[in-house]
């Protein structure tokens, strides 16, 4: 059966020239999207190229809800140079989400027709457009953005050892506001920087740590060109002095504060580690408070206060004798 192809009339005017170009590079995006996710949403519209993927919002037709749909996008130079790894890459993000964030992924949407690989998943966004969008970072909760971000770092440098050095911006994180929940996009990114800087010696983590921290800055209206005149002071006592003024200028939690101050500290001994923060947050969400003093508790019929002895003792101390006979 021959293949049906869109065409698009001819413009005559310079106005339908403009529209004309308008919807012809958009068709021309829609091209890497395999056939099924093609059908199982509408309105797509085009966001960014990384260095491997397209980037898509559309409309579920399944769900009625706008998504991000990624599809391997095999005309990037990444690719070009590398089919295999950019494929594996792209796939492996996608794993990673499933893994980490699994109510986040519609894993149903997976597919691969020929060389056209494409997913959707809840919808997200990276702090660049954010703040493009006049968001204001104090509805982003920084302490999930660092353990999250972080974690995934850990898990680029240690379990896949993608490359000697994690690549770190506000383009490649992004915010999935339906989880509150951050993911460290573009993989591609860190491997071609990597290449570039010709990178031999594996970081363990600590670069990356301090990157992430001037990002948040940046994200709370700090430019880079300041936290560069910061980064030039020589005295270590002076760079701790300046950068307290810093963070004491944006609107953050005390604990944030501190976090960011370990994480920007010169001292590489005393810097935040890889997936500390993520397991100081992961052992508060386990912790079984306290039982009150003031609330007793019933046993047998008879109220007991929390500070009364664990032992049997003091425990069936107000007990009527004919109860403590039968004990």
């Amino acid at each position: 059966m021959e293949e049906t192809k869109i065409e698009i009339a001819k413009p005559s005017t310079l106005k339908e020239k403009d529209e004309y170009t308008v919807v012809a590079k958009q068709l021309d995006n829609l091209e890497c999207l395999p056939p099924k996710i093609a059908l199982a949403y509408s309105d797509f519209k085009f966001i960014e190229d990384s260095e491997y993927y397209r980037t898509f919002e559309a409309v579920s037709k399944t769900h009625n809800e706008t998504h991000t749909v990624r599809a391997l996008n095999v005309a990037s130079s990444f690719y070009k140079a590398d089919p295999s790894l950019a494929s594996t890459l792209f796939v492996q993000e996608f794993l990673r989400l499933c893994v980490a964030y699994p109510q986040a992924a519609f894993i149903e949407s997976f597919e691969i027709n020929g060389t056209k690989i494409a997913y959707a998943i809840q919808h997200c966004q990276p702090l660049n457009h954010l703040l493009e969008k006049k968001l204001n970072p104090k509805d982003i909760n920084i302490e999930d953005l660092l353990a999250d971000v972080l974690s995934d770092v850990s898990f680029l440098l240690t379990t896949l050892k993608l490359s000697s050095s994690i690549s770190i911006e506000l383009q490649n994180i992004n915010y999935i506001k339906s989880t509150s929940s951050f993911i460290l996009s573009d993989w591609g990114k860190s491997v071609k920087d990597a290449k570039a800087n010709d990178g031999t010696m594996s970081s363990d983590g600590t670069s990356e740590v301090y990157t992430l921290g001037t990002k948040v800055l940046e994200f709370h209206g700090i430019p880079k060109e300041e936290f560069k005149e910061l980064e030039l002071l020589k005295k270590d006592y002076v760079y701790n002095g300046a950068l307290d003024a810093v963070l004491t200028h944006i609107d953050l939690p005390a604990e944030s504060r501190e976090n960011l101050k370990r994480m920007l500290t010169r001292d590489v001994s005393s810097r935040m580690k890889l997936g500390e923060l993520k397991k100081e947050r992961a052992s508060k969400k386990t912790e079984v408070p306290a039982i009150s003093s003031s609330k007793p508790v019933s046993i047998f019929g008879n109220s007991f206060n929390a500070d009364t002895k664990s032992s049997t003792e003091g425990l069936f101390a107000n007990l009527p004798a004919s109860r403590k006979e039968a004990l």
